[in-house]
This record gives C-alpha cells, structure tokens and sequence, in this order.
C-alpha cells in the first residue's frame, strides 16, 4: 500500500484497492497536493506484471472525489460490505479514507448477501475514483 507520498512525503487522503481471481490488480493514493499514484498488476501467461505511475490530479478533480463520500455517506458504511469468501475465489475491493479526525476504510466483498443501498453508496465512490484516475492517465 500507498503510505507516503514520494513527491512530497505526505500522506494519501484517499486509497482505493482491487483484487481479482484473474488476477488482476490495482491499488490507487491520492494525496491532497495534487498527485494521483497507482499500480497495477495483471496476469500475461505465467508472468505477472506490474506497473506505476505517478500522475498529476487538479483540485477540482480531489474535489469531486471528496462530493462522492460526501454524497454517498462513506462515514456511515459499514467496515465491510457482503460476505468474504474464499480470499482469491472473489474480487475485493477496498477504500480508505483519511481526515484528521481518524481513517475509515471499507471493504466490499461481493453483492450477493448484501444490502443494495451499501453496494450503491460504495460503487458511486469507487466510480468517481476511477474515473479521475481515467481522466489523470489522459492528460498527462
């Protein structure tokens, strides 16, 4: 995971995680002076890949994250969402949030046994995260 930021040394105020049977996965920290990094990692053969990027983010992009949780009440989500299977037999998800009050992270599981208000709420977040992460990747 993203602890600290390698430009500036600080902290990320949001992280996001995926994990996948594939597998695949990605793991994404932004951080509040404008920098987006992320890692992906993905199955070609036998071999298994990774990748990073550090890319500049705007404010106005933090900032539409920021409506997301605030929007889709992050602080009131439960720590998990579904039920945890068998660990690599499932794709998971994660997101955490820090502010100065504390961290919250949220893990989602799967959709099958669990509340469809949650799984909404989780996925509006995770879809405003992948979308400046899109967005970042584009104009760099």
């Amino acid at each position: 995971m993203f602890f600290a930021s390698v430009v500036t040394g600080e902290d990320a105020i949001y992280e996001a995680w995926f994990s996948s049977d594939g597998p695949r996965s990605l793991e994404v920290a932004f951080y509040s002076s404008g920098y987006v990094h992320q890692n992906v990692g993905y199955m070609c053969g036998n071999e298994y890949f990774t990748s990073s990027q550090l890319n500049p983010v705007t404010f106005a992009q933090l900032d539409s994250i920021e409506a997301a949780f605030r929007v889709s009440r992050f602080i009131d989500l439960p720590k998990g969402i579904g039920q945890r299977t068998v660990w690599n037999a499932q794709d998971v998800y994660r997101i955490r949030k820090r502010t100065t009050a504390g961290t919250k992270e949220v893990w989602f599981y799967n959709s099958v046994s669990s509340n469809k208000e949650h799984v909404e709420r989780f996925f509006r977040i995770w879809d405003a995260i992948k979308a400046v992460i899109n967005e970042a990747q584009c104009n760099k």
